[in-house]
């Protein structure tokens, strides 16, 4: 079972904490085919996650594709097994979803699902490919994934220089979501970068990351416009 406890905190703020008990089963995609078994130790956030967005977005248009970015603040080597399970949590009610790997210090969706982490972001970001042709299909018929490519120097830095949605925007097809899994990045840089996004899912380990880089990070998504779906608080 997962509880989910959300306060208003700092002028209506809203903080989403997913407390996650044990669960069990395997999690499985619409078509019924079985997810990596790594993503199972994240399956109730996961859900937990999924049932914020859904409902964020109600009332709204549900017939495109959303873009929604889960995002360290802080070290977390986990992140892509988080955004994996809601990636797959999504696809259990016959929707789809395009991942995509930008955690430059932690890169591992390709390892999660099985493909090829090159050609990826990392060649896109370079113009060495185009967004289409990085997008690798998975054993799961309703999720694709884009890995995290060849990393090179100062990619991260690269990456922080614009809007991501203008970058993956074309990589887009039949996915129902596109969900970037985004490493520990610059609070100040995080809003500018997520500019045109749907929602975003901060990730914080208590203790870990200074009340600063939190409140600089809520006050740029809002100057964005961008929705904040709580956070995901662990540890």
């Amino acid at each position: 079972m997962v509880r989910i406890s959300s306060t208003y905190r700092g002028g209506g703020r809203r903080v989403a904490e997913v407390d996650r008990a044990a669960s069990s089963g395997l999690t499985r995609d619409g078509n019924g085919l079985p997810a990596p078994a790594i993503l199972e130790a994240e399956q109730a956030r996961a859900r937990a996650v999924r049932a914020e967005l859904l409902s964020l977005w109600s009332g709204t248009d549900n017939t495109r594709n959303r873009f929604v970015a889960i995002v360290a603040l802080g070290d977390e080597p986990d992140l892509s097994i988080l955004g994996g399970a809601v990636g797959v949590s999504f696809t259990q009610s016959g929707g789809s979803a395009l991942m995509i790997d930008a955690d430059f210090r932690h890169p591992s969706m390709h390892r999660i699902f099985g493909v090829s982490a090159t050609p990826g972001l990392a060649d896109v970001l370079h113009q060495a490919r185009r967004i289409r042709d990085v997008v690798h299909p998975t054993a799961l018929r309703s999720l694709d994934v884009i890995p995290i490519g060849e990393v090179r120097a100062r990619d991260d830095e690269m990456l922080e220089g614009g809007a991501l949605i203008d970058l993956i925007r074309d990589g887009v097809d039949r996915s129902s979501v596109s969900i970037v899994v985004l490493g520990n990045t610059h609070a100040r840089s995080i809003a500018t970068m997520l500019k045109g996004f749907d929602a975003v899912v901060p990730v914080v380990r208590r203790g870990d990351v200074a009340v600063r880089d939190v409140s600089t990070l809520v006050d740029g998504l809002k100057r964005q416009g961008i929705p904040l779906a709580g956070f995901v608080l662990k540890g």
